[in-house]
């Protein structure tokens, strides 16, 4: 599973503490920026876009360079501010990687008409309106790339 943090060189002022808080909490995860122009920490894979395409296309441009099939999608705001539940994560992507869902946001958020009966109460398997959010989320990468298109 690899976490995905989607940025614009524009919004870099928030960067550090968005490398400070990965480097803290996500050491065991591989790590890539999405952004136009800048760099990033050693451990951190770059991809970059071309400013004037449309935001879909920004994301779009980078998911296609990409091999990973699980991934955490969210943008540079949305940073940790406290240690994950790692086991957790790693559930969620199982659930993801054998199909049972195909976008776990790890924020609560939308309306839902169905939640699996698991220990983690938040979880939305069926949602009425939001199958996506920009908020973090576990997806295979070929379901946030039909998202996208």
């Amino acid at each position: 599973m690899k976490f995905i943090f989607y940025s614009h060189k524009d919004y870099s002022d928030i960067w550090p503490i968005m490398f400070g808080q990965a480097k803290k909490y996500l050491r065991q995860y591989d790590k890539v920026l999405f952004t136009n122009e800048g760099e990033a920490p050693e451990g951190w894979e770059v991809l970059y876009y071309e400013d004037s395409l449309p935001y879909q296309q920004r994301v779009l441009s980078c998911l296609s360079k990409l091999d990973d099939e699980t991934v955490v999608f969210h943008h540079e705001d949305m940073f940790l501010t406290a240690t994950p539940d790692h086991e957790a994560l790693k559930y969620f992507s199982s659930l993801v990687e054998q199909d049972c869902v195909s976008f776990i946001k790890l924020l609560r958020g939308g309306y839902y008409d169905t939640l699996l009966k698991s220990n983690y109460s938040g979880l939305v398997v069926s949602p009425t309106d939001m199958v996506f959010t920009i908020q973090p989320t576990v997806c295979k990468k070929k379901d946030l790339e039909t998202m996208y298109r």
